[in-house]
């Protein structure tokens, strides 16, 4: 409302045509940077040079705009609902299965036919290290499905998503080992 208001101040006070009025140098859209707005306005001055043959075409053009809309905000919330399950299964769900899978293995080598496998020691590392590199990884990965290729944002998430992984690491070993 406000712009097409300015455009139409505009394009009385300086008898300019539409197109002017809306993308000249005293345009009301002159100072924006949006590249949709500038499409936007263009479409509009093309309309209004061809007459009412561009009405219905208009309409149904912002029809489409409006459902495309739509669908972007629910494509959003998909791959957000993504995203957040990627970054929860990095620092949490991840950890606490290595904990535990640590502790059952270590339970079943103690004792019983199936002892004589990995050392619980080493076996603890090797998890360890790979549930911090699933954290470095599918935080990275939710990340760049969500922002894009920010690695300042992408580094920011990985710095809390370690610390985060490796105390609920450290806290499915010792609540496993209560457990079993």
């Amino acid at each position: 409302g406000e712009v097409l208001a300015e455009a139409t101040r505009t394009q009385r006070r300086l008898k300019t045509g539409v197109r002017e009025s809306l993308l000249g140098e005293y345009g009301a859209l002159a100072t924006v940077p949006s590249e949709r707005a500038r499409s936007a306005a263009e479409l509009l001055a093309l309309a209004a040079s061809e007459g009412r043959p561009a009405g219905p075409a208009l309409v149904a053009m912002a029809d489409h705009l409006d459902d495309l809309q739509g669908v972007e905000r629910t494509v959003r919330r998909e791959l957000r609902q993504v995203t957040s399950t990627l970054s929860n299964t990095a620092t949490v769900f991840g950890p606490l299965v290595g904990g535990a899978t640590v502790t059952l293995a270590e339970r079943m080598g103690s004792s019983g036919p199936l002892s004589g496998g990995l050392p619980p020691g080493p076996l603890g590392l090797a998890v360890g290290a790979y549930v911090l590199a699933l954290a470095v990884v599918l935080t990275a990965l939710a990340t760049g499905l969500e922002r894009g290729l920010d690695r300042s944002t992408a580094g920011y998430r990985v710095g809390r998503a370690l610390p985060t992984a490796a105390t609920v690491f450290c806290l499915g070993l010792v609540g496993s080992r209560l457990l079993v």
